[in-house]
């Protein structure tokens, strides 16, 4: 907590041709962080192991598989098989590979593909020739006849202007047909007489029907076959949906696992890419956790024979790996999403964990909406076993429901009424909507505010002397005093309601003693970080005053309680006009407090994170760490 875990840099000496079994002592160890070896004397990168193409080959016939599949359902009751893949060795997951059906929904997927490539021209075709139908007359003879040519095209002319163009070229034939609001044209014509014919259709055709070889049977008869041919398709497509329905329903969640165990010998295989190498040694670098340094000495040895780990002594940053119990490690997440702290800085996880829930309960603050949160927040992490991220959301939305709970009764809110069904009376400490209690509000909410910045100017100082940035760090003491000392003059010389807190320690330190503090606070913040630092002044106050966006939320939400409240008091069921208009204030009324307990828990985490981030971070936390990755998480 506050410290990420320490870490020590390694390189790992062993003899070329180990690789594999370095591999898989560097695997069964598991909690080490492996990064490119770059001393001066490894001329060479290691290769990947011979496994690789065997492994990656299967790897792409298995992901071709599960893209085909899609999103499977994974059977948490998983077979003896399926829950032992981590125990088997690489030869024995390529034999249940090939004993499976990957390849079998491969060819069916290709073959699919192609027939729907045939459906879709067969479709085309039936599109154009179901005209041609219509002139199932045209003599067969004719059509064969070398020094003849036909052109089908659909027009909105009348028949009889078509049959006045045509009639004017000799040897020329014209039949109009009518296929519900389309006009189709079909035009018999000397060879000769192309050039002549080609101009009067332009001037009529909107669309031109490319006219096949007139087969035997006529026109419609090709149609007819088309269409048997269709369904033909249709029908094998929709077997081979059915065979890979079947197939993900018997093998998707093996196939799954398969694909996630192959995924691991993957990254065995091209782990010594990472590897240096000389004519006849390897080398191993990377980060592992001092604790664990002497651990992986130990299996290395009993691996791999004439092995020598050396212990670096590194300026270089280390990997970051959080370290901080339950449940504030569901808090890392708020930490991350900004930036991972570098190893090098203090983890302000544990101080997000007690200011985020306290900012969002006071926001909230009612009984009511803290219990619908709580039960929104166990919901969440029954539903999402197994994600790291929304089991975290949903701790993170616990705590913070239950500091809600906590301020609702401090407020003596339950769904905006001082009372609980009518049964249990509320007594609230600070009444949020009436001018003392407001007034208190205000002062408490600064308060915190003021509090929650001097913690982030005095991390940034402490982290400033820590690093020989002395300088930097006299500039944050000079901020920390100009934000007490300020506070304290101004409450000791004006009252005002929002340094109420602050008015007893501002009558023992009187103003003779805070107003020189503030100058020379000044004096300070231009000296060690020059005088355009002083413009940032404002800023400061700034800041101080955001802090309010935590009274004015949780307000704004109690008024629209409130008014909701109101609707229950106009309800009647004394005439129909009455009982439509009760019905309509009641859904009215229970939809708007969906929409505020919505719009509470939003705007709280929202609010909640911006202080974090804004406010507090920007006092002293840089981020930009890299995230310690081990080779198998669960030996961490």
């Amino acid at each position: 907590m506050f410290k990420s875990e320490p870490m020590q840099r390694i390189r790992a000496y062993c003899e070329k041709g180990s690789e594999a079994q370095v591999v898989e002592a560097l695997y069964e160890f598991g909690a080490i962080h492996v990064t490119p070896a770059k001393h001066s004397f490894l001329k060479e990168h290691g290769q990947a192991l011979d496994s690789f193409k065997d492994v990656s080959t299967a790897l792409i016939q298995i992901r071709t598989a599960e893209s085909i599949f899609g999103k499977v359902k994974i059977n948490t009751k998983r077979t003896l098989t399926e829950s032992s893949l981590e125990s088997f060795t690489l030869p024995q997951l390529l034999k249940k590979y090939q004993n499976s059906n990957v390849g079998d929904v491969v060819q069916l997927n290709e073959e699919s593909e192609k027939l729907f490539v045939e459906q879709g021209n067969l479709e085309r075709k039936i599109e154009d020739y179901t005209p041609l139908a219509l002139f199932e007359s045209l003599d067969e003879k004719l059509a064969r006849v070398k020094s003849v040519a036909f052109t089908l095209f659909q027009t909105n002319s009348a028949a009889k202007v078509l049959k006045e163009d045509f009639a004017k070229l000799q040897n020329t034939s014209t039949s109009v047909k009518q296929n519900g609001s389309a006009t189709y044209c079909l035009v018999v014509f000397d060879k000769v007489q192309n050039e002549q014919v080609s101009k009067i259709i332009a001037k009529h055709a909107s669309h031109v029907i490319p006219v096949p070889q007139l087969q035997n049977g006529g026109f419609r008869n090709e149609v007819e076959k088309l269409q048997a041919q269709l369904i033909s398709v249709k029908q094998r497509i929709q077997e081979i949906k059915t065979q890979i329905a079947t197939l993900k329903e018997e093998q998707g969640s093996a196939i799954t696992s398969l694909r996630v165990a192959l995924e691991i010998e993957s990254k065995k295989a091209q782990l010594p890419f990472q590897f240096g190498a000389t004519n006849t040694l390897i080398a191993v670098e990377g980060w592992v956790a001092k604790k664990n340094a002497s651990n992986l000495e130990t299996t290395l040895a009993k691996k791999v024979k004439n092995t020598y780990v050396e212990f670096i002594e590194t300026i270089e940053l280390a990997p970051t790996k959080l370290v901080n119990p339950r449940p504030l490690n569901s808090f890392e997440e708020l930490v991350k999403f900004f930036s991972l702290p570098k190893s090098n800085e203090l983890d302000p996880t544990a101080l997000v964990a007690v200011s985020f829930p306290l900012f969002f309960g006071m926001i909230v603050g009612d009984i009511g909406y803290g219990l619908v949160a709580l039960l929104l927040a166990l919901f969440i992490k029954h539903k999402t076993k197994g994600d790291y991220f929304m089991q975290s959301f949903g701790t993170m939305l616990a705590v913070s429901s239950v500091s809600s709970i906590i301020f609702g009764v401090i407020f003596g809110e339950f769904f905006g009424f001082e009372h609980i069904l009518g049964v249990v009376e509320l007594h609230p400490l600070i009444h949020r909507v009436e001018e003392h209690g407001l007034a208190i509000l205000m002062a408490l909410t600064i308060l915190f505010g003021m509090l929650h910045l001097a913690i982030g100017y005095a991390i940034g100082a402490w982290q400033a002397f820590k690093h020989g940035h002395s300088k930097h760090g006299y500039a944050k003491v000079s901020w920390l005093v100009l934000e007490f000392s300020l506070a304290l003059f101004i409450a000791g010389n004006l009252k005002v309601s929002f340094l109420y807190f602050i008015e007893p320690i501002a009558q023992v330190i009187p103003p003779i003693i805070t107003g020189p503090l503030v100058l020379l606070s000044v004096i300070g913040i231009a000296f060690f970080e020059g005088p355009t630092a002083l413009f940032e002044i404002p800023g400061l106050l700034s800041n101080i005053f955001s802090y309010l966006r935590i009274m004015a939320l949780g307000v704004a939400g109690v008024v629209i309680a409130l008014i909701l409240n109101k609707i229950p008091e106009s309800i009647s069921f004394a005439t129909p006009v009455a009982i439509v208009t009760s019905i309509l204030l009641l859904a009215l009324y229970v939809f708007g407090h969906l929409a505020g307990i919505v719009l509470a828990l939003f705007e709280s985490m929202i609010q909640s994170m911006r202080l974090q981030y804004v406010e507090f971070f920007s006092k002293f936390f840089e981020g930009g760490g890299i995230q310690f990755n081990p080779l198998n998480p669960k030996k961490v």
